[in-house]
C-alpha cells in the first residue's frame, strides 16, 4: 500500500507549501484586486509572516497561560495567547518532552488557512495588531466579506500553483500504482495532495482508477429542495461526476484515496456565509460532493476553468454561480489543520478506508510524507504496533524528527519498532526510477521497488533500527 505526501509531487515541479505566500502576494498586487482588498490582504500576510518569524525565538512547549480551546494543531502549529497577542509555535512533530528547541518550518498552505479560520475571529479581535484593528474595526460585516473574498482568491492561487501544464509528468509514480495491495491484492494509493499527479500517471500507464466518484444522473436531490433548486440539481448531475462511495475492490483497478480533497472537487452545502465565526456554526451542512472529470482537467485547458471562479457551465447551457440563495458550491479541499477532520463527505470515508486497507497490509510505502499530520500518524502507528513495516522514501535518508516521533509514540517498544522502518533517501524520482537510494548510513545501495511486498530483507541497509544502533555504538565508543 502506498501513501503519497507533498514530496512525491515535488520532483515533477509541483511547488511545496513555501511557494504559497509569495504567490498570493504577487497575485494581490495585480490590477484586478481592488485597493481595499489589497491593503487588507497585505496586512494579514504581514501579520502571519511576523508570527511565523517569532517561532524561531520560542521553546516548546510554551507555557499555556490561556489555552485557546480547539487550536492545537498536532504535528503542525500551536496557537496560543501571549502578553503580546497570538503566537504560532510550529512543532513539526508531536512533542511530549519539554525544552525542545523550536524550529522554523516552511509556510505550508495549511498554516495560512488555519490562521484565517482560527485566529481572525471575534474572540481574538481585542488582541489584533494596531494595523489590523484599523481595518474596518467598527464594520464587522465588511471585514467578514473581505476575509471571505481573500480566502476565495487564495484558493484560485492554489489552482495556478498546481496547474498540471506548468509541471512535468510524474510518470515515475507509475510503479507505485501497480504495487500489490492488501487482500485481495488490488493496489491502493492514498494521497494527501490536491494535485492531479496520480490521475495523470494512471492515464499514462493505462491504469484504471477507482476513487468513489462516478456519473450519477440517477441521484435523488435532497427532499427539501424545490423549484429552481431542483433544476440546478438536474443540471449538476447531468454535467458532473458525484461522490457515491467506494465500491468493492476490483483486480483491474487501482484504488485512489484523496483524503484531503482535490482540485476540481466541489461541495454543495447549505447554511450561513459566516462559517467559522461562531462555535455554533462550525461548518455548513454538506448536501453532496461533485467534481470535474480528471480526464477533462488533464485535457490541456487552463486549470482556472475548473476552479469555480467563474461558476459552472452545465450541459443544458445554464450557468450556475457559486451561490444560489443559501446554497453554496465551494472548492472541496481541506486546508487548515484545525479542519482536516471535517466530519462529512469523502474525507472521513477515505480516512476510514485507508485505515481498513492498512489493517490488511503488510507494508506501507510512504513517499514524500513529512509525518506532520497527527490524524494520519495515528492510523499508521496503530498498525505499526501490530507489525506493519514502513518504507519511507524522501530526500533525506532519515527524515528530520522521525526517530524522535517514534520514540515518543513508542516509549517502551521503540527499539523493536525502529526495525520496522526502512528509510530511502535521494528523492522519489531517483529512488523509484533508478532502483538506488541513499541509505541512512550515507552510502548508496540498490533495491527493487517490487521486492517490498515479497522480500523486505533485501532492504536491510536502509533499516532505521540499524542506523540508530550504529550511532549508539559510536557514541559509546567516543
Amino acid at each position: 500500500m502506498t501513501l503519497l505526501g507533498a514530496g512525491a509531487s515535488a520532483d515533477a515541479g509541483y511547488p511545496m507549501g513555501g511557494a504559497f505566500l509569495p504567490a498570493l502576494r504577487e497575485q494581490s498586487r495585480k490590477d484586478e484586486w481592488e485597493s481595499e482588498l489589497r491593503s487588507f490582504s497585505d496586512a494579514h500576510l504581514d501579520e502571519l509572516e511576523r508570527l511565523l518569524r517569532d517561532v524561531g525565538q520560542l521553546t516548546l512547549p510554551p507555557r499555556l497561560t490561556e489555552p485557546v480551546e480547539g487550536q492545537l494543531f498536532s504535528g503542525g502549529s500551536l496557537v496560543y495567547r501571549t502578553e503580546r497577542g497570538v503566537s504560532f509555535a510550529t512543532t513539526l512533530i508531536e512533542r511530549r518532552t519539554s525544552g525542545s528547541e523550536a524550529r522554523l518550518s516552511p509556510v505550508y498552505l495549511e498554516d495560512f488557512f488555519a490562521f484565517w479560520d482560527s485566529v481572525y475571529q471575534p474572540p481574538f479581535s481585542e488582541i489584533w495588531s494596531d494595523r489590523l484593528r484599523k481595518l474596518h474595526h467598527t464594520d464587522l460585516q465588511t471585514r467578514r466579506h473581505l476575509l471571505r473574498e481573500m480566502r476565495d482568491r487564495a484558493v484560485w492561487v492554489v489552482y495556478d500553483l498546481l496547474d498540471p501544464s506548468r509541471c512535468q509528468d510524474a510518470g515515475y509514480l507509475i510503479p507505485l500504482l501497480r504495487l500489490p495491495g492488501p487482500k485481495p491484492g488490488t493496489p491502493v494509493v492514498c494521497t494527501l495532495n490536491f494535485d492531479l499527479t496520480v490521475e495523470r500517471a494512471a492515464r499514462e500507464g493505462d491504469i484504471l482508477v477507482s476513487d468513489g466518484f462516478r456519473p450519477a444522473t440517477d441521484l435523488s436531490p435532497p427532499s427539501s429542495w424545490h423549484g429552481s433548486f431542483l433544476q440546478a440539481w438536474n443540471d449538476l448531475t447531468e454535467t458532473f461526476e458525484f461522490y457515491v462511495g467506494f465500491q468493492p475492490l476490483s483486480d483491474i483497478h487501482t484504488e485512489l484515496l484523496k483524503i484531503h480533497g482535490s482540485l476540481g472537487w466541489f461541495r454543495i452545502e447549505e447554511g450561513s456565509a459566516d462559517v467559522g465565526w461562531s462555535e455554533i456554526l462550525r461548518d455548513n451542512v454538506r448536501v453532496s460532493t461533485f467534481r470535474h472529470s480528471p480526464d477533462e482537467m488533464l485535457s490541456g485547458k487552463p486549470i482556472q476553468n475548473f476552479s469555480g471562479k467563474n461558476g459552472f457551465v452545465c450541459k443544458s447551457g445554464r450557468q450556475l454561480t457559486g451561490k444560489m440563495g443559501q446554497v453554496w458550491f465551494r472548492p472541496d479541499m481541506v486546508f487548515a489543520r484545525s479542519r482536516k477532520l471535517t466530519p462529512t463527505g469523502p474525507m472521513p470515508a477515505s480516512l476510514r478506508r485507508f485505515s481498513e486497507r492498512l489493517a490488511a497490509a503488510r507494508h506501507l510505502v510512504a513517499v514524500g510524507y513529512g509525518w506532520r499530520d497527527s490524524h494520519i500518524n495515528d492510523v499508521i502507528f496503530e498498525q505499526v504496533a501490530r507489525g506493519l513495516e514502513v518504507v519511507n522514501v524522501s530526500n533525506m535518508p532519515v527524515p528530520n524528527g522521525l526517530v524522535e516521533l517514534l520514540v515518543n509514540k513508542f516509549p517502551t517498544t521503540h527499539r523493536k519498532v525502529l526495525h520496522q522502518f526502512l528509510c530511502l533517501g535521494g528523492g522519489a524520482k531517483k529512488a523509484i526510477l533508478s532502483g538506488a537510494a541513499i541509505t541512512p548510513l550515507g552510502g548508496e545501495s540498490a533495491f527493487s521497488i517490487h521486492a517490498l511486498s515479497s522480500d523486505p530483507s533485501l532492504l536491510q541497509p536502509f533499516g532505521l533500527g540499524r542506523w540508530v544502533e550504529q550511532r549508539s555504538e559510536v557514541h559509546r565508543a567516543g
